[in-house]
């Protein structure tokens, strides 16, 4: 009986020591989702801008807030809409988010870092999680998160309406320097 114990003691220690702490496959540590960090709020709002009333982005979609489509009920943001308060704003850029993260962690098949889930958040923040799904980028994150060829198929994603747009540029930029930063 004491043996047993021991060998299965011996089997935890071995499995802690050689796992890395991670002591779950990923599919089952998806339970412990990751949340966009302060660093990727502070990009996403800086690049979204505030806007107490409705307005029509470059891509012809119309906004409200931080970027937000829709009001906390489902409808859809019309430019007849009244202002709103930087708090509802915010509550509704809480509920968009929370969208993307659960996206991003149910996409990405491979362990990522902090700076990559955020980089990977706001992008598809902006373009919709639809378009990150069915790109190149998800790809080669999935193949492999460090490989150097997703900075570019970041910046591909910098065009509204077929016009390349420098605000697109400027945030495409700063999420490629965020997904490569490996400081966090």
């Amino acid at each position: 009986m004491a043996e047993k114990k021991v060998y299965v003691l011996f089997l935890a220690v071995f499995f802690l020591l050689f796992s890395h702490g991670n002591i779950m496959p990923r599919e089952q540590q998806q339970h412990l989702q990751l949340k966009t960090s302060d660093n990727g709020i502070v990009l996403i709002k800086q690049h979204e801008g505030f806007s107490r009333v409705p307005y029509e982005c470059p891509a012809a979609v119309v906004a409200i807030g931080y970027g937000s489509t829709t009001y906390e009920n489902g409808k859809q943001v019309l430019l007849s809409d009244p202002p709103i308060t930087e708090a509802a704003a915010d509550r509704l850029f809480r509920k968009k988010i929370s969208k993307h993260e659960k996206w991003v962690n149910k996409l990405v098949k491979t362990d990522i870092n902090q700076n990559q889930f955020d980089a990977l958040v706001s992008l598809s923040y902006n373009i919709g999680f639809g378009s990150i799904k069915r790109s190149r980028l998800l790809k080669l994150v999935n193949e492999n998160q460090n490989d150097p060829q997703i900075a570019i198929e970041f910046l591909k994603w910098r065009k509204a309406n077929g016009k390349v747009i420098k605000g697109l540029e400027t945030r495409r930029q700063k999420e490629v320097e965020l997904y490569f930063k490996s400081d966090y």
